[in-house]
């Protein structure tokens, strides 16, 4: 995979320190919003790996 998942961009993010405190709140969220679509894709991304 030449492009990065927008849940690893962000996690390289944090890990090089963001320092503003409403940037690591922003990170933060869009984290959980992350995973709450990845639990929800779970299923569906089962079938499209079958259909590619």
């Amino acid at each position: 995979m030449t492009q990065l998942d927008p849940e690893m961009k962000i996690l390289l993010k944090v890990r090089y320190r963001i320092s503003t405190k409403t940037q690591m709140r922003r990170a933060s969220k869009e984290i959980l919003i992350a995973r709450k679509c990845r639990q929800r894709l779970r299923l569906s991304h089962s079938t499209q790996l079958i259909i590619l």
